[in-house]
């Protein structure tokens, strides 16, 4: 055995730094249909919440928090707003005579309108002056919002009756007054999820600790990235050498998997070992006996035909699978850092002192699996 190479010093360092744990990312329902950035879907989930026959508990809710904010933002301004939305509704992509207002608030029997511009990651570089005056209302029955992820200045907004408001901000508004405790289930999941989203956008941008360390200690993570890459290709290595042992075929191209399988013999019942999972969990290696093609119709059967088998060498049943290969046993053996330069021995040794015998007997109840379906 060759003499072991010093680690590097960076190495070394990076080991010794105190790395930050990411906040968890729960999906949702937009990650789902992958619209999470799309301004017309957000603002149809808004529409939803604001429209008080598909949402009423919301609705109230909604408005509500919205106004809280605009009323002291135009009196900021110095403005005077009179708005009555009593019996408002809510409309979507209103046309006007250069473009499309993204949101509308408005009741027409009123006079009143709250004109949205939203934004996710755009540039603001539409015609607010053209939505202003497309709503034929007084101007003190109208307010004008640029609802963004981020504030945006007076100078880039530039129209007096347009304010800033983030969707956090409005969001957090409705969730400082109290989600109603009658409200629907499916509205909660919805309205939690849409929050949840918001806020994953808002803060997507912003110099998280896990950027800054990254920044700062680039040159080491590299090196442990690079360090990580030729401990997996040591792995491939190692079950290249099984597969020499075994005169088989080390089959597929995946970090996730490979197949020890007699090739040339077309092999229905095979070995499969997962090398990124060894390298992730430090040396815990799961080498499955997995099904394929003609053998997998009888996975059930196989099974209750092995059982007793699988208990006297602790095996676990396996569970993966589709129409095209079936896991049935697993076998999982732990090789320590110290002996990892002998993990082709760990492995090689398992197959041939153990599993390869229960193999083989699977492939015998499968002869005779198939010779009674066929009624001979």
């Amino acid at each position: 055995m060759s003499e072991a190479q010093p680690i590097p010093q960076n190495l070394i360092e990076f080991l010794q730094l105190d790395i930050p744990t990411p906040r968890p990312r729960e999906r949702g329902f937009l990650d789902v249909v992958d619209h999470t950035t799309r301004e017309t879907t957000i603002c149809n989930v808004y529409r939803y919440f604001l429209d008080r026959s598909s949402s009423p508990k919301l609705s109230e809710l909604m408005f509500d928090g919205l106004m809280e904010m605009l009323k002291p933002a135009f009196e900021a301004k110095n403005m005077k707003k009179e708005m009555d939305l009593g019996d408002f509704e809510v409309q979507l992509e209103r046309f006007t005579s250069k473009g499309r207002i993204d949101m509308l608030i408005h009741s027409e029997a009123n006079q009143c309108a709250i004109i949205i511009e939203a934004k996710i990651y755009h540039h603001l570089n539409n015609n607010l002056h053209d939505y202003w005056t497309a709503i034929d209302y007084p101007e003190h029955r109208k307010m004008g919002v640029v609802l963004g992820l981020y504030p945006y200045k007076p100078e880039q907004i530039n129209h007096p009756h347009f304010v800033s408001v983030t969707h956090n901000d409005w969001l957090s508004q409705v969730v400082q007054r109290g989600i109603p405790h009658d409200l629907p289930v499916k509205d909660f999941i919805y309205f939690k999820d849409f929050v949840n989203n918001m806020d994953h956008l808002t803060h997507s941008n912003e110099m998280t600790p896990d950027v800054l360390f990254y920044l700062k200690n680039a040159d080491k993570i590299n090196r442990a990235s690079q360090t990580r890459h030729a401990t997996y290709e040591f792995v491939i290595g190692q079950l290249q050498t099984v597969a020499d042992k075994l005169e088989v075929t080390l089959n597929g191209s995946s970090i996730h998997w490979r197949n020890l399988w007699d090739k040339e013999n077309q092999e229905v019942i095979y070995f499969t070992v997962y090398p990124n999972e060894i390298v992730e969990t430090a040396g815990t290696v799961q080498i499955i006996i997995e099904l394929s093609g003609e053998a997998v119709p009888f996975k059930d059967e196989l099974w209750e035909k092995i059982k007793t088998v699988q208990i006297e060498h602790s095996l676990a049943k396996g569970g993966n699978g589709n129409a095209h290969f079936q896991q049935l046993l697993i076998k999982t053996i732990h090789v320590q850092p110290t002996e990892f330069d002998k993990l082709s021995d760990h492995i090689y040794d398992e197959i041939t002192g153990n599993l390869n015998a229960v193999r083989q007997t699977l492939y015998g109840f499968l002869e005779e699996l198939k010779k009674k379906e066929d009624g001979s």
